[in-house]
């Protein structure tokens, strides 16, 4: 009943439409939420979503508590489409559930008599449900994964700077920016010979007293390492950057890009790739 009572199929409670304005403002005022925080049209059914598994439209699933490859008719079909997922996880009460053979990720839930909430019987009565017994092994409540969920979407979606800070491992700040004689990916100015021929080759900023510390000459190369990847550019020392810090412009980005962050920062919504909120460390020779 929850998909009629508590939208499990993308709409809202009570028989209510996400493409009604008045319904989106009602559950809002009443769930104390903005309401631009619901989107303004359903998603998929499940029965959409193999077919756009298939179209690759949808390269990931996290299936809770539902068993596609029992559930679902044209088993072969469905089977194929579980096939192209680039990721999977199944959060089940079940291991040995037919689906679970797809999973990437397999997440232990518990049973109905292992947690607390509410249930909607046949006969639309809610009824509460109270744990006989704890969780056996990993598994856990699924509100429980659900919470653990939001907190990692939250963390690693969108982050604020208090995030990745200098440590042992990653003591400098990446920090990058433009050069007045390059724009974006260079696609047009990196042809420009006049434009070019100023910055024709990824290079750091670097402070002469870092400079000195590692050992590292003008004109040298050196290796940049992130905590996604690395990249060789070339080390100019200047005094335009603090000592804990190195600049690389951004137009270089078959460099810059392998090293920086994919994220978003919290309050102007702009991608980290644009400010000094990633640490790295430099290795020489």
């Amino acid at each position: 009943m929850g998909t009629r009572e508590w939208s499990s199929c993308s709409g809202l409670p009570n028989y209510r439409h996400l493409e009604n304005e008045e319904d989106r403002a009602e559950i809002a005022k009443f769930w104390n939420v903005d309401v631009e925080f619901f989107p303004k049209q359903r998603g998929m059914f499940q029965t959409d979503i193999y077919h756009a598994i298939e179209s690759g439209q949808i390269k990931g699933l996290w299936l809770i508590a539902t068993n596609p490859m029992t559930s679902l008719p044209n088993n072969s079909r469905v089977r194929k489409a579980m096939e192209k997922l680039e990721f999977c996880a199944v959060q089940d009460c079940y291991e040995d559930a037919e689906s679970t053979q797809y999973a990437h990720v397999y997440l232990p839930a518990g049973t109905w008599a292992e947690k607390e909430g509410v249930m909607t019987n046949t006969e639309r009565r809610i009824n509460v449900v109270k744990p006989i017994s704890p969780t056996p092994g990993e598994a856990k409540p699924d509100l429980w994964i659900f919470n653990r969920m939001a907190e990692r979407f939250n963390r690693d979606g969108r982050v604020s700077f208090p995030e990745q800070v200098p440590d042992e491992k990653f003591p400098i700040w990446l920090n990058t920016g433009r050069l007045i004689e390059h724009w974006h990916g260079r696609t047009k100015t990196g042809k420009i010979g006049n434009n070019n021929k100023y910055s024709p080759i990824p290079f750091i900023e670097i402070t002469p007293d870092l400079c000195a510390e590692m050992g590292i000459q003008r004109g040298e190369y050196v290796r940049l390492v992130s905590r996604r990847s690395d990249a060789v550019v070339m080390a100019q020392p200047t005094q335009r950057v603090p000592k804990n810090m190195v600049f690389l412009p951004f137009h270089f980005h078959d460099y810059v890009n392998r090293l920086t962050l994919g994220l978003l920062d919290t309050i102007c919504s702009t991608s980290l790739k644009d400010k000094f909120s990633q640490t790295l460390r430099i290795l020489t020779g």
